[in-house]
């Protein structure tokens, strides 16, 4: 009778102790994914950022090799300059003027990338799944389930 009674107890609480820790775990793991989809929109953000970067640099790299292929072939470099300077200098000041690279909070958001800040959360999830293994592994819950098994 009282091995009856220390099994219906051992039931109880880790019943009890599941119906705490599951609910924690499903808030860990909802701002998890929060966390994770943040990270791929900025991810989004940065990549975007990056490209247009990398084709306005490519118009400048691509006019020098013009201008470099052209004095090889004996065109006179002052007539080369001239004839691209208002497209170059067109270019320039879209790129000066353009507000996707002048925003400040692209940078500050750029250095919270670098550190893991689901990390943090992640080992919660991890210790919460622990602490949800400890009463299951219980001499208790083995008599358990192989009462359910059965």
């Amino acid at each position: 009778m009282k091995s009856y009674c220390r099994e219906l107890i051992s039931k109880k609480k880790i019943i009890k102790a599941l119906n705490i820790l599951i609910p924690r775990l499903i808030s860990k793991s909802n701002i998890l994914t929060k966390e994770i989809k943040n990270r791929i929109k900025l991810n989004k953000i940065f990549s975007e950022f990056e490209n247009k970067a990398s084709n306005n640099f490519n118009y400048f790299i691509a006019a020098s090799n013009q201008r470099y292929t052209n004095s090889k072939l004996g065109n006179d470099i002052d007539t080369i300059i001239s004839s691209t300077r208002a497209k170059n200098i067109n270019e320039a000041t879209k790129i000066i003027n353009d507000k996707f690279y002048k925003d400040a909070n692209l940078e500050i958001e750029k250095q919270k990338m670098k550190y893991k800040s689901g990390e943090k959360i992640y080992n919660e999830i991890r210790d919460t799944f622990n602490k949800m293994r400890l009463p299951l592994e219980s001499k208790f819950s083995k008599i358990l389930k192989k009462k359910l098994i059965q």
